[in-house]
């Protein structure tokens, strides 16, 4: 069982969140001077620009939390928990290709994605986020290898 790791997600949302109280900081006043417009609700519609922008990072953040990823040795379990309680399983024999890579923000935090393409899914799964990843890919591999086919 392997969790993605909250790093990234959460580094990147702080950056977001930053930048948007930033810009909210530099528009407000330039908006007041020139604008004619309430500055009352100026203040409250950027207000609320600020609040969805924490919501959305929150929920990305606690999405991030509650996703596991569990391998058997007859296939690979996709678990979210984060409202209710889902599972997705693909058996092993269904998994046609193995390939992971590094975005820029996974380098610099020493994590990757695996990504499976699978026979009868429409786009490939995505294990993003992930410690070791390299050694998960192996794992899965070496777990098709071994896993007869029927």
């Amino acid at each position: 069982k392997t969790k993605p790791s909250l790093m990234p997600v959460l580094a990147v949302g702080i950056m977001i969140v930053l930048l948007v109280v930033a810009l909210v900081a530099v528009v407000f006043p330039w908006a007041v001077t020139r604008l004619t417009v309430n500055p009352n609700l100026l203040f409250m519609s950027m207000l609320v620009v600020v609040a969805l922008t924490i919501a959305a990072v929150t929920v990305r953040v606690l999405q991030q939390q509650f996703t596991a990823y569990i391998l058997t040795n007859r296939r690979l379990i996709v678990e979210d928990s984060l409202v209710s309680r889902a599972q997705k399983s693909l058996p092993l024999d269904k998994i046609q290709g193995i390939s992971y890579r590094q975005n820029f923000i996974e380098r610099i935090f020493g994590l990757g994605t695996v990504m499976l393409a699978a026979n009868g899914e429409n786009s490939p799964i995505h294990m993003q986020d992930l410690k070791a990843y390299i050694q998960l890919a192996e794992q899965i591999e070496a777990a098709i290898e071994t896993h007869p086919r029927e």
